[in-house]
């Protein structure tokens, strides 16, 4: 048995996918294209660094198991949220799988009920998915806005013996079920964490309330548009359904493009004295100017309509993200892999703005942004397993998420991790010299041991998405001051 003073947390809980979500991805290439100006050689590299335009075998671009992408796609789901052209395969009642759900929602409806007979109903931009009004008061609370959701079952080919397979997979798998259907497709599914669960669990560990907000449509023209769920949580606050104030945190691990500096100044038509630079770009001034020039290129009507409708969308996520920091809420940014020369312009005015970085060396990583806006915070973590000992005919191993102290039991998730490999985006690393080479290449740092007190690595956790993990984490009593402060007035 685990030991009694082990931090552990339970089983994920799923939560069945509701219907397509119906937004794009975006290729930066196309949208910045104009007959007036064209991008500078290099602006837009397709080698980036970070995890888009990514199709390497172990790279960590997490569309193995974005529900939101194509099938084919090869873009990440911290960058936004993307809709496939090709709608699964329905499958089989005889393999349908179990549409359990353990989360209760204080917002329970997906659609506005006003819609009119005949029209198609507007699916909220958010759901909450747990109670939000039971909740610890004296905890600092921490609102999600990022996806819950497992994969929808898709069809997919055996590369063994070619059989056909209904695959449903999640973000962090740590295990993989096989099973046989009446009609004898296989059925394959893996055990893990979705990308916004990770997170919330281990804040919930670390001491905050977690409050699980599930993207749902957030897009303009496939252009996502974070303005939409960020004003409606506003609102929620506003009317006093969201408990959120001062020491509370809005997190967003996903969001849309980020571009070059260079890109950015020349979409702006900088010149050498409003240039916009890794080192001004934290200066007030300089963001207000950027979020008006932004504001002036989206009435421009010599550009196209796409870049107009996207600069005006950055420009109104920007409000949104000052109406709720307004509030007394702040706003965290955790999500940006594609390099270090890149800036988020839709969440520049959020208060907080990570790039994981090494907590052994304070190297940041090769996937994350590197300007004087950031802050530095560990956004790759682990996963061990320890097989237990039998008690009784059943074995009860134990996984630690290193970096966290968190350990949760191997019985959670079937004790099946008996295989020597490591799972990287849905990809098995199965010897020394992969996983080193993942990890020198791609993260810029040392790998960790394939074996040590832990148990062996079986997953790893990584971007930029999860350095909030590490933030939080060390911010917590700031925030719990400033909650009981607040609570005290």
């Amino acid at each position: 048995m685990a030991e009694a003073n082990d931090a552990r947390i339970d089983a994920p809980k799923e939560n069945q996918p509701k219907g397509d979500s119906p937004t794009q991805n975006i290729d930066r290439i196309d949208l910045f294209r104009s007959e007036k100006k064209e991008a500078p050689a290099g602006a837009a590299s397709g080698d980036t660094v970070g995890l888009k335009n990514n199709t390497e075998a172990g790279f960590l671009d997490f569309s193995q198991n974005d529900p939101f992408a194509a099938a084919d796609s090869d873009n990440d789901l911290t960058r936004g949220a993307k809709n496939s052209k090709k709608s699964a395969p329905k499958e089989s009642s005889a393999a349908k799988p179990e549409s359990k759900s353990d989360v209760k929602s204080d917002a329970k409806s997906e659609v506005k009920a006003d819609a009119k007979p005949g029209e198609k109903a507007v699916e909220e931009p958010f759901t909450v998915l747990n109670d939000s009004s039971k909740l610890d008061p004296n905890k600092p609370s921490v609102l999600f806005l990022d996806d819950f959701n497992k994969k929808k079952p898709f069809l997919d080919s055996d590369p063994k013996d070619k059989s056909l397979v209904i695959s449903q997979t999640s973000e962090i798998a740590l295990n993989g079920v096989a099973s046989t259907t009446d009609k004898g497709t296989k059925k394959q599914t893996e055990t893990g964490f979705t990308h916004g669960e990770f997170s919330a669990r281990l804040a919930e560990e670390n001491g905050f309330n977690a409050i699980r907000a599930q993207l749902n449509t957030s897009d303009s023209d496939g252009i996502p548009d974070f303005s939409k769920p960020l004003n409606g949580i506003a609102d929620q606050v506003d009317s006093g359904k969201l408990k959120l104030g001062k020491g509370d945190v809005v997190n967003v691990s996903m969001g849309g493009v980020d571009l070059p500096f260079g890109q950015i100044n020349q979409l702006l038509g900088s010149n050498k004295d409003n240039t916009i630079t890794p080192e001004n770009v934290k200066n007030p001034e300089t963001q207000k100017d950027i979020l008006e020039r932004l504001g002036k290129v989206a009435d421009d009507p010599s550009q196209s309509q796409v870049v107009r409708n996207w600069s005006k969308i950055q420009v109104d996520t920007n409000k949104a993200i000052q109406r709720l920091q307004g509030q007394g809420v702040e706003v965290l940014h955790s999500a940006a892999n594609e390099g270090k020369d890149t800036l988020s312009l839709e969440f520049l005015s959020a208060n907080h703005e990570l790039a994981s970085a090494d907590s052994k060396t304070g190297k940041t990583d090769a996937f994350a942004p590197e300007h004087s806006k950031t802050t530095q915070a560990n956004g790759v973590y682990p996963i061990r397993f320890q097989p237990g000992t039998e008690m009784g005919g059943g074995r009860e191993g134990k996984y630690t998420v290193e970096g966290t102290n968190v350990k949760f039991r191997g019985e959670e998730f079937g004790n099946l991790n008996m295989q020597q490999t490591v799972s990287v985006s849905g990809k098995a690393l199965d010897s020394d010299a992969a996983v080193k080479d993942v990890f020198e290449k791609k993260f810029g740092r040392e790998n960790p041991p394939r074996n040590n007190e832990n148990g062996y690595l079986v997953a790893v956790a990584a971007g930029n998405s999860f350095a909030n993990i590490d933030y939080l984490s060390k911010q917590r009593e700031r925030l719990a001051e400033t909650k009981r402060t607040a609570n005290a007035q």
